[in-house]
């Protein structure tokens, strides 16, 4: 079940990520001048084709099999155990922490994947400001 919940994740980023690469003939090669010359209706149907690239996205799953849970989240999407207390009461209990680089955990992450490259990988829009993963998103993992 792990390993398939982890293929499923990885198989939807590699998706996402690729899409440039799919519908941008030569984009390797492809400088800004030249989508910049591109006619308008052109423009138009790569745009449309690349939002899904352009958007923060989120992701939670649970999976409950006999007594074994599976747990599984990019972004900040929070999954909470709801459980019954001795005293007939309920308590909840947090199983994901936030993807969100305002955490130093997450923080330390970006700054170990991209080394040197903080300021244009998450960084906060004004001194003192909420840090931002590539300038505007909350997220950095959806």
């Amino acid at each position: 079940m792990k390993k398939a919940i982890l293929d499923a994740f990885r198989t939807l980023d590699r998706d996402l990520v690729s899409i440039p690469y799919r519908v941008i003939p030569n984009f390797e090669s492809t400088t800004p001048e030249a989508l910049a010359s591109l006619p308008l209706e052109q423009k138009q149907v790569l745009l449309q084709k690349l939002l899904p690239t352009l958007d923060g996205s989120c992701a939670l799953i649970a999976y409950l099999e006999n007594k074994d849970l599976y747990v599984a989240h990019a972004g900040d999407s929070r999954a909470v155990l709801g459980r019954r207390t001795a005293s007939g009461g309920w308590e909840a209990i947090d199983l994901t922490r936030d993807h969100q680089p305002a955490y130093e955990f997450e923080l330390e992450r970006l700054r170990k994947e991209h080394p040197g490259e903080e300021a244009d990988v998450a960084f906060a829009r004004k001194p003192g400001g909420v840090i931002r993963v590539l300038g505007g998103f909350m997220c950095s993992r959806g």
